[in-house]
């Protein structure tokens, strides 16, 4: 392979690299859900009645 058709491969691969996050868009908002806590909250549970690996 010659040189300039290597350079022309490397360019072109670092081209779809730097433009594939403007092109896909990926949907982050899936990654933002949080789940409720199993754990009672710290001043308004139950005295004494701690869930199994609550702290």
């Amino acid at each position: 392979m010659s040189r300039r058709k290597a350079l022309t491969r490397l360019g072109l691969a670092a081209g779809v690299i730097y433009a594939a996050p403007t092109i896909v868009q990926l949907d982050r908002s899936a990654n933002a859900k949080t789940l409720p806590s199993p754990c009672p909250p710290p001043s308004g549970g139950k005295k004494g009645g701690k869930t199994k690996g609550c702290n």
